[in-house]
């Protein structure tokens, strides 16, 4: 009788922890991302977002990263999808093409079209609690600026898992 009742209690912590498991795994927020783990980065380049560029450009440099969580001794990072680009347009143009389409989808203005280091403007926009989206446009005097026969550079990042510090400091 009570090898039975160890038996029968061992099968309900392995079914709780499949559970847990199942749960941590499949559960999805508002935003359609992972809940309760970290998000890939190949989960953010299969949405819209992370597709958009300016009509005419040419992608130059891209980078997807996965979010890792916070820990004790650091704070995570958040899931990245990452591209540089090169356009024949007007810096302007840009910013508004991207603020357009943002808001169709249902993206908030955070910061639009504010002068940082080397002539780069950066423009910002959020949606729910957990995405965001940086646009740089990169001034020719930017340590990031890769020269190129065409008009105007700018860096899209889409990224999710917002770290402590936002929306105080972009970090990308």
């Amino acid at each position: 009788m009570r090898r039975r009742w160890l038996a029968l209690g061992l099968v309900v912590v392995i079914l709780l922890v499949a559970a847990g498991l199942l749960v941590r795994q499949n559960v999805v927020g508002a935003d359609g991302y992972a809940t309760f783990r970290p998000v890939n980065g190949s989960e953010l380049e299969s949405r819209h977002e992370a597709s958009l560029a300016y009509l005419g450009s040419t992608r130059i440099r891209m980078s997807v990263s996965d979010m890792t969580p916070n820990d004790f001794t650091e704070s995570g990072s958040p899931a990245t999808v990452d591209g540089t680009f090169v356009v024949d347009a007007a810096p302007n143009d840009i910013g508004d093409w991207f603020n357009q389409r943002l808001r169709a989808l249902g993206w908030s203005v955070l910061g639009s079209g504010l002068s940082i280091d080397g002539g780069t403007t950066l423009y910002s926009w959020t949606r729910g609690s957990r995405e965001g989206i940086y646009l740089y446009i990169i001034g020719a005097n930017s340590l990031d600026y890769i020269p190129t026969d065409r008009e105007t550079e700018y860096r899209y990042v889409y990224f999710v898992g917002l770290p402590k510090w936002w929306p105080y400091f972009p970090p990308f």
